[in-house]
């Protein structure tokens, strides 16, 4: 065997050995979306929270039911609506201090996929795809902390450790 013709086989070798190593490398790497990605990172930021505060919160529209008759054809057929009225159960969180209903909202709607629409800067105007008007005129999102509506902007309002958030859709008569 000549000199070249080794040197071929040598080549086409390592290149098959290459192959083999990416196929091992992609078949035993977990990939994930961005989505997934940016999810998983703000898990992780949060696990990672050393001194952070143990807050609760439900996100809850039932009084649709009982203004069925106002609520938009769009969402009538949607699917969207669960029969209980939740969208999200209690569910606690740890979160950093300082951080406001706001913040606590946006980060359980990314962390559970739910699909969160707000204007300007922290103005809730739809979650999970009911959004304001959508029961009438004047319904929409509004939130309690501890059973009580602040009269603050879920932006401003500063949740404090053991809090009970519950964002609640209201409609015209209820």
């Amino acid at each position: 065997m000549g000199k070249l013709k080794k040197s071929r086989i040598v080549a086409c070798l390592i290149a098959i050995l290459a192959v083999a190593a990416i196929a091992i490398l992609i078949i035993n790497t977990d990939f994930e979306t961005v989505d997934e990605h940016a999810s998983n990172a703000s898990k992780e930021a949060l696990e990672s929270v050393t001194d952070g505060i143990s807050v609760s919160i439900l996100i809850n529209y039932s009084t649709v039911f009982n203004n069925y008759d106002n609520l938009s054809d769009g969402v009538k057929n949607a699917g969207i609506l669960r029969d209980d009225g939740v969208l999200l159960d209690k569910t606690t969180v740890v979160i950093e201090k300082g951080k406001s209903v706001y913040d606590l909202l946006e980060y359980v709607c990314r962390v559970n996929d739910i699909a969160i629409e707000y204007n300007g800067s922290t103005y809730v105007q739809g979650i999970g795809y009911l959004y304001e008007y959508d029961c009438g005129p004047v319904s929409g999102w509004m939130y309690k902390v501890n059973g009580i509506f602040p009269r603050d902007a879920c932006g401003d309002y500063i949740i404090e450790d053991g809090d009970e958030v519950e964002w609640r859709y209201t409609c015209t008569s209820s």
